[in-house]
């Protein structure tokens, strides 16, 4: 399995409400925010930015490799 961490611009209605929300719920937004990017944990939020770890197992990377074959 690889890892990458990554950076995840947030959007400004999630940023701008930070200070509007407990720690506990800026987080929860921040996460639903994450759930459209598949194979992404947060890590922590640093200003405007979700930092996050992205796991690649070796089955996604071969089901993307056979995608790719069969589409030419």
């Amino acid at each position: 399995m690889l890892t990458y961490t990554t950076r995840v611009l947030l959007p400004e209605r999630i940023v701008n409400e930070k200070s509007n929300w407990t720690d506990r719920n800026f987080l929860f937004m921040v996460q639903n925010y994450l759930l459209r990017y598949p194979h992404y944990k947060l890590i922590r939020v640093e200003g405007s930015f979700a930092i996050c770890e992205r796991v690649n197992t070796i089955e996604e990377r071969r089901k993307r490799s056979e995608q790719s074959i069969t589409k030419r």
